[in-house]
């Protein structure tokens, strides 16, 4: 095979089994042959993504290993992948001890190449990750995971997990899981992509202080230590480029949100009260950028509901769940299916949602009807002038559910009586038959339509 078409097909062989732990791909190709292990040791970019595995045992093997590898990179940027096998994971005691400083001395040399950092290792092997000195000037993605118990935020002498001797490294994306982030030394006004877990509400404070630049924002579990009273932010945060901020499971959702501005706001996430959402969207002024929300708390009335939409008008894609809903969404929307194109803008009064492409609902059957839902798609009125507009939805997805919030799935053979007239179940079908992506089922997946040809 020529020279030419063989690099071409190992570049491509290399591409597809990017992620593949088990698939050495340089050598894999280098197995081959002698003239195939020349070309893959002579062609850098086969060894850009390197896997590292930490077994006891293995310590010698691995180095070695690793060090070959990465002589074949040139100079080109790395991705490293460091993980353990399942199984070494320790939540009470110390993680059993072995020496691994020969691996990541191999791994440290090249300090200068990272651009990409996947670690999901104990805390005491991630502490060696040092680099040569050079602070990692290439790096720009870090997503790191200790498999320890998480260390406590009341520490008095906190261990600094990730730190590059050197400059301070400036990533443009963070993930951290089960490491707080004050252990991790990075420069975090570089940050753009943020995604940190398990979090105080206080550190949530100080990350917005350090770094006001991140464009996506993705934080789970904010705790409060104050027996459940998050305290008061020490300032208002204006985060001028934020677009995506998503809020999951935390009580001190309310306090964070009345403490933002996002001018440039576009997708929300949160479970936590919808009252603060109009508060939000008019102090930040971002009625014309957000496209997306994210909704769920059990607490919230319909009326909540409402009046965050009402000021939400070019809402393009919402989702809906653990919400005592009711008929009063789908007849809002059944009012307004069409418009009047000059009444579509972020300021024009008395169109509701005129955008709205995608629409996914977790409710109770009992509390709504399934005949509502077909009336946003065929509503009682047509359009009576001239170039008036349909809302774009193609996309419909309702999941039923319990009160219990899904912890006992609430299948079709359980509701008694059954809530759907037959009629509206063709209803239904016709829709789906017209091309909008409707999808109806119950909390094991089901779907109604499924459900109705097997019952009948």
């Amino acid at each position: 095979m020529h020279p030419e078409k063989a690099d071409r097909f190992s570049t491509a062989y290399c591409e597809s089994t990017l992620r593949k732990r088990s698939r050495p791909t340089g050598y894999v190709l280098g197995a081959a042959c002698k003239r195939w292990r020349e070309i893959a040791h002579s062609t850098p970019h086969l060894w850009t993504t390197v896997v590292v595995r930490l077994k006891n045992g293995e310590v010698e093997q691995c180095a070695q290993f690793t060090s070959d590898w990465l002589s074949r990179t040139g100079k080109l940027p790395l991705t490293l992948d460091i993980y353990q096998p399942e199984g070494t994971q320790t939540f009470f005691g110390p993680p059993p001890a072995f020496d691994a400083s020969p691996i990541f001395a191999a791994i440290n040399a090249h300090s200068s190449q990272w651009e990409t950092i996947v670690a999901n290792i104990h805390c005491d092997l991630m502490q060696l990750l040092r680099g040569d000195g050079s602070g990692a000037p290439r790096l720009r993605t870090l997503d790191i995971a200790t498999i320890d118990k998480r260390p406590s935020q009341n520490s008095l002498t906190p261990p600094l997990v990730f730190s590059l001797s050197g400059p301070m490294p400036r990533p443009t994306r963070v993930r951290l899981h089960q490491i707080r982030h004050p252990f991790a030394a990075v420069t975090w006004d570089s940050i753009k992509h943020l995604d940190i877990q398990e979090v105080s509400i206080t550190e949530c404070y100080d990350i917005l202080q350090s770094g006001t630049n991140p464009v996506e924002c993705y934080i789970e579990e904010i705790e409060i230590t104050d027996e459940y009273e998050a305290p008061p932010p020490p300032q208002q945060f204006v985060l001028p480029h934020l677009r995506v901020l998503h809020l999951r499971w935390n009580d001190a959702q309310e306090v964070l949100l009345n403490a933002l501005t996002l001018p440039s706001l576009s997708s929300l996430r949160t479970n936590g009260p919808l009252r603060v959402l109009p508060s939000l969207i008019t102090r930040s002024g971002c009625k014309s950028t957000l496209t997306e929300l994210i909704l769920s708390d059990k607490d919230t009335t319909v009326f909540d509901l409402m009046h965050a939409l009402e000021n939400a008008p070019l809402l393009e894609q919402l989702s809906v769940s653990s919400l005592t809903l009711d008929d009063t969404l789908f007849e809002q929307l059944s009012s307004t299916t069409f418009f009047h194109p000059a009444q579509a803008d972020a300021d024009a009064q008395g169109v509701f949602l005129p955008h709205l492409m995608s629409l996914s609902i977790v409710s109770e059957p009992e509390l709504f009807s399934f005949k509502a839902i077909t009336s946003i798609f065929i509503p009682e009125r047509e359009p009576w002038q001239e170039g008036w507009k349909r809302r774009p939805l193609f996309r419909f997805w309702l999941e039923v559910s319990d009160s219990d919030d899904g912890y006992e799935p609430l299948e079709w053979n359980m509701l008694d009586p059954w809530p759907i007239d037959p009629l509206i179940i063709v209803l239904l079908r016709a829709i789906k038959a017209s091309g909008v992506d409707l999808r109806i089922y119950d909390g094991m997946g089901l779907d109604l339509f499924e459900y109705d040809e097997r019952d009948n």
